[in-house]
């Protein structure tokens, strides 16, 4: 997952090799990635504390855990207690970058890893029990955004919409887009939304679960509908970040789409399917995020991005929470409790 810099015209066999950065393309996408999140787990493990010393081997190390992380989410495994340790020790060598709020969205993912894990391995003996720490988790994320500093704050743009509001080949989605100080701030944020979409999915399903079978459901189809907006507009502001990465902030009239740089858009792909697959995704959205995932797979030469978009074309989802097993199958006709706003 090393993005390596233009070779020579000399070296034209190098070229093709630096348009293959991740090679997970085809139907068994989960497989594949979980794979590749396997190397990267032995990677770091091998390269122990050591590669914290350095700015490069930090960077690559705070990279591949949230996949590790997200990796364990979906295999419905806990994240092991070794790189716990090393993150734990990272946080001594960033200094004072502001980079430390990437630890801490890390161990709030490898808490609600650890969430879906005893989800699976209880099999709901205390439904109320994890309701209560999801909504915890929650709840210390909106604690978070609400108290940020200045500085990790992000200026949204207002644009005017175009006249087909189904044109889902428009660089901008719906009539704003968001600018951010730096990267590492947009990954903040990112890692925010779709944390939040995944604590708020595991909601839903306990709601679902829980009530149905309790037989109260029915007074909570509000609190329901309420986590479907919540996700909706996660996925949003998701979507308003994309802008920002693909180089359509120097201008307000989303004519062009350009990818100034890789290492953003590499980071941006999980947010985006994530966002796609969220209580609340209306079609709309789910074509125009393929379009974006089709966009940096190609411009960038990630074939990971590509086997998403393809995904989200063929009307197909990640099951990741309903089953023991991870796995990519059709949409359902009807989400219960989905909830689009009228102009969608």
């Amino acid at each position: 997952m090393v993005y390596r810099g233009k070779p020579s015209p000399a070296c034209e066999p190098c070229r093709t090799r630096r348009l293959k950065i991740v090679t997970c393309e085809g139907p068994p996408l989960i497989g594949r990635w979980l794979n590749h999140i396997e190397g990267g787990v032995k990677l770091i493990e091998i390269r122990g504390s050591e590669q914290l010393h350095h700015q490069a081997g930090l960077e690559l190390f705070t990279q591949i855990r949230i996949q590790i992380a997200l990796g364990n989410l979906y295999k419905k495994q806990r994240t092991p207690s070794w790189l716990l340790d090393l993150s734990e020790e990272a946080l001594k060598h960033r200094g004072d970058t502001g980079d430390q709020v990437l630890d801490y969205f890390f161990r709030t993912l490898v808490e609600v890893g650890d969430l879906v894990a005893i989800i699976n391995e209880s099999a709901f003996a205390h439904p109320a029990r994890l309701l209560k720490r999801a909504l915890t988790l929650d709840a210390d994320l909106i604690t978070w955004a609400m108290s940020i500093d200045p500085n990790w704050k992000y200026t949204v743009v207002m644009v005017k919409k175009t006249e087909d509001e189904n044109d889902t080949l428009h660089p901008i989605y719906s009539d704003h887009y968001h600018v951010y100080p730096n990267i590492t701030v947009s990954m903040a944020w990112n890692h925010y939304r779709f944390i939040r979409i995944i604590l708020q999915g595991i909601i839903g399903y306990l709601y679902d679960t829980h009530f149905q079978e309790s037989g109260g459901r029915g007074s909570h189809i509000e609190s329901e509908r309420h986590s479907t907006a919540v996700s909706q507009q996660l996925a949003e502001d998701i979507c308003a970040s994309v802008p920002y990465h693909l180089g359509m902030t120097g201008s307000s009239d989303g004519s062009t789409l350009d990818i100034p740089f890789a290492g953003g858009v590499m980071r941006l792909m999980w947010p985006l399917f994530i966002a796609s697959d969220c209580r609340g995704a209306s079609p709309k959205m789910r074509a125009w995020i393929a379009q974006c995932l089709d966009k940096i797979g190609h411009g960038v030469g990630i074939n990971m991005a590509v086997a998403m978009s393809q995904i989200l074309r063929a009307d197909m989802h990640l099951n990741w929470l309903e089953e023991e097993e991870t796995s990519i199958v059709k949409r359902p006709y009807l989400v219960r409790n989905e909830y689009f706003p009228p102009d969608t």
